[in-house]
C-alpha cells in the first residue's frame, strides 16, 4: 500500500478520532532510521498518541502544541 503523504493541521483528539476511526495513519519521520507509525494509547488520563521508537514510558507526543 502506498501511503500519502499530507500534511494538514490537526489537533491531538482530531488525530486520535482519526486514527481510531482508520481514517488516517500518521507517521514520524526520523533522520537516521525508518518512520514510525503513531498509534493511540489509553492512559490514566485519558487516550494518547504514542509511538515505539524509544523505550521511555513518558509521552513524548502530547507535549507536542497541536500543529
Amino acid at each position: 500500500m502506498q501511503r500519502r503523504r499530507v500534511l494538514v493541521p490537526r489537533n491531538k483528539a482530531d488525530a486520535i478520532n482519526d486514527i481510531e476511526q482508520n481514517l488516517h495513519e500518521y507517521w514520524v519521520n526520523w533522520a537516521n532510521a525508518p518512520e514510525t507509525k503513531i498509534r493511540v494509547v489509553s492512559g490514566p488520563t485519558g487516550k494518547y498518541l504514542r509511538t515505539d521508537r524509544d523505550t521511555t514510558s513518558r509521552n513524548n507526543l502530547d507535549d507536542l502544541p497541536d500543529c
